[in-house]
């Protein structure tokens, strides 16, 4: 069960798998900068580490423009 969902055993293995150092650090970040309770800590970092390998794209580009925003024209 990832984020209140059955997911088959080798899809959540395979998606461990291609957790590396880049996505530790992404979701540490998340960690560190979130300020909600967190009730599951266990499930939340289960969903979190999951997810992981399909946001940390997003999170970073948004990051980018927003540090950027107004400085210069971003082509994205």
């Amino acid at each position: 069960r990832v984020a209140g969902a059955e997911k088959p055993a080798l899809a959540v293995k395979s998606r461990f798998m291609k957790i590396n150092q880049m996505h530790m650090e992404y979701v540490l970040d998340c960690l560190s900068s979130n300020t909600t309770k967190i009730g599951n800590i266990k499930a939340y970092l289960l969903t979190v580490l999951y997810n992981a390998t399909m946001t940390i794209n997003h999170y970073y580009t948004a990051e980018v423009r927003h540090a950027l925003y107004g400085v210069v024209e971003v082509p994205f």
